[in-house]
């Protein structure tokens, strides 16, 4: 399931399955900050979720590797 945008000369891909993987760890991610003190509840599940919300994010907006 994956839904991607080419261009001409640029090969963006946008993977719609794992955007829905990261749209959870975000929310938890915010869920997880307190906005009032500016940190984490708690600090190595906010960690844990910043690492795993910045890889998702990588992998859903990488290149796509040409094959011809």
């Amino acid at each position: 399931m994956a839904i991607s945008i080419y261009t001409m000369s640029n090969k963006l891909g946008f993977d719609l399955g794992i955007a829905f993987i990261a749209l959870p760890i975000g929310l938890a991610l915010l869920r997880e900050f307190n906005f009032k003190n500016l940190a984490f509840d708690n600090t190595s599940l906010g960690m844990l979720y910043f690492i795993a919300f910045v890889v998702t994010i990588y992998f859903m907006l990488k290149k796509k590797s040409s094959t011809k």
